[in-house]
């Protein structure tokens, strides 16, 4: 019971959640995150504050996936000590599109468009308020393009949160996305079927950014800022103070060195470059357009050169 109310307690305090939501690759601003791959639970025995087995425990798992997929982390880095997307989160309620994501699931992937999220959100917020209660903060930064399928279920389990959706040229993200499933798919797979992979993702894609459109229409516009890619990597900073002004965060010479910093920690391509083409995954530019035009239209998103790197 007193476990209870500390972590009611500790969800209190927080005063709000920042949510960046895109199908494009996306830095969110420093604050609270998910951390890494680490067992959220503490494990029996553990004292609070001493993580330590948990640690042990997700170094273990980044060299194995070192070892099993070692270009994956030119993709998305997957560090024991990095924050990671909230979707390892929804994972514990058997209710994500990771599954799907790493596997050939179609079936489960049809029944999971189906169901009601509210649950596994619910569960989310649990979670949270568990790690809150190891680690206080005041703020959370959650990251998933999970969350674009159900904005309005988001929303409703954490009414103070506010989205930050990423949009980049669907070309792109297209064929990056297809290429990141397909080597995560190699890690649990002899046999990845590109063309499969592209089949399938070009179509959840195209869902998942109508479901987002869907539920925009009918949410309040001031939960939502949009930006642009482009403009993120033209002028980072000033992205990012547009970003923290509408979160309600600071954004000073302190944010704005510690910005820098992390920019210094994560250069582009640390890990390698990351080389993918739509035709890998048997997809053309008109796949695309014909799933996302809408999207485009709606959005402004500017057609990129070079498109198949």
């Amino acid at each position: 019971q007193q476990f209870q109310e500390e972590m009611r307690a500790s969800m209190a305090e927080m005063r709000s959640s920042l949510v960046a939501a895109g199908i494009a690759p996306s830095g969110p601003p420093s604050a609270a995150a998910p951390p890494g791959i680490r067992p959220p639970g503490p494990r029996p025995g553990e004292r609070r504050g001493d993580p330590r087995r948990r640690i042990a425990a997700a170094r273990t798992a980044e060299r194995g996936v070192r070892y099993l997929a070692p270009q994956f982390f030119a993709i998305h880095p997957v560090e024991h000590d990095a924050p990671e997307e909230d979707v390892l989160l929804l994972d514990h309620s058997f209710m994500s599109q990771a599954p799907e994501a790493t596997m050939h699931v179609p079936s489960y992937a049809a029944w999971l468009e189906k169901q009601d999220h509210r649950p596994a959100y619910a569960h989310l917020a649990t979670l949270m308020r568990i790690l809150l209660w190891q680690r206080p903060g005041t703020h959370w930064v959650l990251k998933t393009p999970n969350h674009l399928e159900f904005l309005d279920t988001l929303l409703d389990v954490l009414p103070g949160a506010r989205v930050v959706q990423t949009h980049r040229d669907p070309r792109r993200t297209t064929a990056s996305f297809c290429s990141m499933v397909a080597h995560g798919r190699g890690i649990f797979s002899d046999h990845v079927d590109l063309h499969d992979v592209g089949r399938h993702w070009m179509s959840k894609i195209g869902h998942v950014v109508r479901a987002a459109m869907a539920s925009r229409e009918r949410l309040p516009a001031d939960r939502f800022l949009d930006v642009s890619y482009y403009d993120l990597v033209a002028n980072p900073l000033a992205e990012l103070e547009c970003i923290h002004d509408f979160a309600g965060l600071p954004f000073g010479d302190a944010e704005r060195e510690a910005s820098k910093r992390e920019s210094l920690r994560q250069p582009q391509h640390k890990y390698g470059r990351h080389a993918y083409s739509l035709s890998d995954f048997g997809l053309g530019e008109a796949d695309v357009e014909r799933e996302l035009a809408a999207y485009r239209a709606l959005y402004a998103v500017p057609i990129e050169e070079d498109v198949d790197r």
